[in-house]
């Protein structure tokens, strides 16, 4: 079986190193990226089974343009992906705030555990909602079937 790949955006070096080694260690393929603007042509590139966002506290916008982005774009909308945020703010949002059930929100500090676990549910609900595969559709029209 392939290993997961995880985009992993977070412009703190530790952070995403820590992040990295985490995932690493929990058995997935992490991709990592210090630029926001790059994680959409990451996304694109790569295809990651879910994406890990590390939320800036001190350029926000920055990072919630590329959430916004991720959100919206039509490649990564249906992606599990975790929201990490270094402290709950009125702003800022909670899981509840949106529609998509692919998406949870985490604050920090986040323990190695909780994090995994995340993904793992994430990833889990994603595949039970998920449409069927083209290997999948591929095999059906083999043997003849719609």
């Amino acid at each position: 079986m392939d290993q997961v790949t995880i985009l992993v955006v977070s412009r703190d070096v530790l952070e995403l190193a820590h992040l990295n080694e985490v995932l690493a260690i929990a058995g997935y393929y992490p991709i990592l990226s210090t630029e926001h603007q790059n994680a959409r042509k990451l996304a694109h590139q790569e295809r990651p089974q879910a994406m890990v966002i590390a939320l800036d506290s001190s350029n926000p916008s920055d990072n919630w343009e590329t959430f916004r982005d991720l959100l919206r774009d039509p490649v990564t909308a249906t992606t599990p992906t975790v929201l990490i945020v270094t402290r709950q703010r009125p702003s800022w949002p909670s899981s509840h705030d949106f529609k998509n059930e692919h998406l949870v929100v985490l604050q920090q500090p986040i323990v190695a555990t909780e994090l995994v676990e995340t993904i793992r549910r994430v990833i889990r609900r994603q595949r039970v909602t998920a449409p069927i595969d083209r290997n999948h559709a591929e095999r059906r029209r083999t043997y003849g079937l719609k």
